[in-house]
């Protein structure tokens, strides 16, 4: 993968990541840079690609959540029906070929079944009128059957980086005072300027 197609990727997941927008591949990261282990902020959407991605190149990665739950932003009901409701992100506004691009594996096989919407059809509002999808710009519109965005994330990315995330762990300040941290940083170091309510190795 290369350092256009990770930033592509990451805007796709909708990922604001200044830091890897700014460093190499992360096939560079594991090699000339030094870089031996990253520190992620946060198991929401973002922080879950980004520990798969880089764990895919054999860097050392430790998550640091919040909550007690992994997701940030995107949730799922499974309590209210036989099948799990979205709360949070729920429709894919893109081709569905980009789950295999975030996945980034081809020996996965990527079994998400989607129902596309009709963009002739489907009714929408736009400044209070009736509108289509299509009047709204979209050419393409779809949404899960039988499974979320969360539920995507749990099956395909989880279960590598699940042991690296740790729970209840807020992060109350990044000191950047001193050495301006940047990327290549050893972690370690970075770590030490890093700190949480209840410490972590």
């Amino acid at each position: 993968m290369t350092r256009a197609e990770f930033i592509k990727l990451c805007g796709i997941v909708g990922i604001g990541m200044p830091v890897l927008a700014s460093c190499s591949p992360t096939k560079a990261l594991a090699g000339s840079s030094g870089v031996n282990k990253v520190i992620v902020i946060g198991a929401g959407a973002a922080g879950m690609t980004a520990a798969y991605l880089l764990t895919q190149q054999g860097i050392e990665v430790q998550v640091l959540e919040a909550s007690t739950r992994v997701g940030g932003r995107i949730k799922e009901v499974t309590t209210f029906a036989d099948f799990p409701i979205p709360v949070g992100a729920e429709w894919l506004h893109v081709e569905k070929d980009v789950l295999g691009e975030i996945v980034n594996d081809p020996s996965v096989s990527i079994e998400v079944p989607t129902t596309p919407y009709d963009l002739e059809k489907d009714p929408a509002l736009m400044d209070g009128e009736p509108a289509t999808l299509k009047d709204l710009g979209f050419s393409v519109d779809q949404k899960f059957i039988g499974t979320t965005w969360l539920g995507f994330f749990k099956q395909y990315l989880l279960p590598s980086i699940r042991e690296k995330i740790q729970f209840e762990q807020v992060v109350n300040a990044v000191d950047y005072s001193g050495k301006a941290w940047r990327c290549g940083q050893k972690a370690e170091e970075f770590s030490k300027r890093t700190r949480s309510s209840s410490q972590f190795r």
